[in-house]
């Protein structure tokens, strides 16, 4: 940027996924005071956050601890929709799994609204995508914004699952679609929510069919449970000292929430022992 002349009276511009928005981004956050920065994000997932969070630029190895990521705030995201009815299906099922996260943050009637536009979303109509986008951002700035500091939490539901799966599968889960760790992130945590607080076994049943008609398949693998609880508990505590779970009690209503080891351990044993089944 020096060597191009960048001032703080310019405008930095990004073209591409969310992995260089999000560099982008951070440069002119940090460039002389701040530098003004527009996104032409590429990807449906990057067109679904990038205005809200950014993806963390360095992860440790144990891909527990992002290193650098802050709140990007852009002055202008520009998604060109094309990009999304012209991508191949298998390179939206990323933003299908963020649009789960972020509607299950939101209210009870955007959530039956969502679902009900699956179809529409799938085939690619304007309106449908419009919207989608729009109520992410909408839904994402709400979450961030919320006066309750539980509830700036929503977002990171399913993290802590998906976390932990990488962790444990090692080196197989380069082969895994990021999509599907994150998919598998919030089924298992969706239940420990119908447990912990008492979330609708209906609404979890729900979260699963939504992916299900976005083409997100449960993952087949086979994890001894005494390992994946203990790395489970690993990467809560390294994000916090607190043994707590962003958990869904009811629809537009993720807080921070309690797990008992007993329900921690009776889940992990019954999800791992359905994902065994399948292979």
């Amino acid at each position: 940027m020096s060597a191009n002349g960048i001032t703080c009276d310019d405008l930095v511009v990004a073209v591409g996924d969310t992995a260089t928005c999000s560099v982008v981004c951070w440069c002119a956050n940090q460039w002389c005071g701040r530098t003004e920065c527009a996104l032409l994000p590429t990807t449906f997932d990057a067109m679904l956050t990038v205005a809200t969070t950014m993806k963390p630029l360095v992860a440790s190895s144990a891909h527990a601890l992002p290193a650098i990521a802050f709140r990007p705030e852009p002055g202008l995201v520009v998604c060109d929709l094309d990009l999304v009815r012209e991508a191949d299906p298998e390179d939206l099922k990323l933003g299908y799994a963020v649009l789960v996260v972020t509607m299950l943050s939101s209210s009870k009637s955007r959530w039956n609204q969502f679902t009900e536009t699956v179809p529409e979303i799938l085939s690619g109509e304007e309106v449908a995508l419009v919207n989608a986008v729009q109520w992410s951002q909408t839904a994402r700035k709400d979450v961030l914004m919320a006066t309750n500091p539980s509830a700036r939490h929503a977002l990171d539901f399913g993290k802590t699952g998906e976390r932990t799966l990488r962790a444990c599968l090692g080196d197989a889960a380069s082969q895994v679609p990021a999509y599907q760790l994150l998919s598998e992130g919030m089924r298992f945590e969706a239940r420990l929510a119908h447990d912990a607080c008492d979330f609708d076994i209906d609404y979890v049943f729900e979260v699963d069919d939504c992916l299900e008609d976005f083409g997100i398949e449960e993952l087949a693998f086979d994890l001894e449970p005494a390992a994946y609880i203990e790395e489970f508990r690993r990467q809560q505590f390294v994000r916090s000292n607190r043994s707590m779970l962003p958990l869904p009690a009811a629809l537009g209503a993720i807080r921070l929430t309690s797990v008992e080891d007993e329900v921690l351990e009776r889940h992990a044993h019954a999800y791992l022992a359905s994902r065994k089944e399948l292979l």
